[in-house]
């Protein structure tokens, strides 16, 4: 697990929410009104005035279609864009696919970091 301390973060969770909202192409209204805020309460998260509830991060960053993390800290932890929209995509699967999903996706990872041990220590 990755520990951050406040001076690591470089951007305010108001300057990764007014970034995330304008990258998407929506108004502070439209935003506030989708994650069940007021206006001026959405406007005051943005300019740092108090943060968001935890409950309403989580609607933000799926709104925003950044992580959580993204909307803290400011980046999305190298994760590439590839990778997340392969994550959501994931995460759009019914129960069954993604239980099935998972199981196959940790075998090819097994597979393939054995394989990339195997060469390691055959080079040494």
């Amino acid at each position: 697990m990755q520990i951050f301390e406040l001076r690591d973060i470089d951007m305010t969770i108001g300057e990764n929410l007014r970034k995330a909202r304008k990258a998407k192409g929506v108004s502070q209204a439209a935003i506030a009104e989708k994650v069940g805020a007021g206006k001026t309460t959405y406007i005051g998260w943005e300019h740092d005035a108090n943060p968001p509830p935890a409950d309403k991060l989580v609607v933000l960053a799926k709104e925003l279609d950044v992580s959580v993390d993204g909307l803290l800290f400011g980046d999305e932890g190298g994760i590439s864009s590839e990778m997340m929209d392969i994550f959501r995509r994931f995460d759009s699967l019914p129960g069954p696919a993604k239980t099935q999903a998972k199981m196959l996706l940790r075998a090819l990872l097994f597979t393939l970091e054995n394989g990339a041990n195997a060469s390691e220590g055959a080079a040494a």
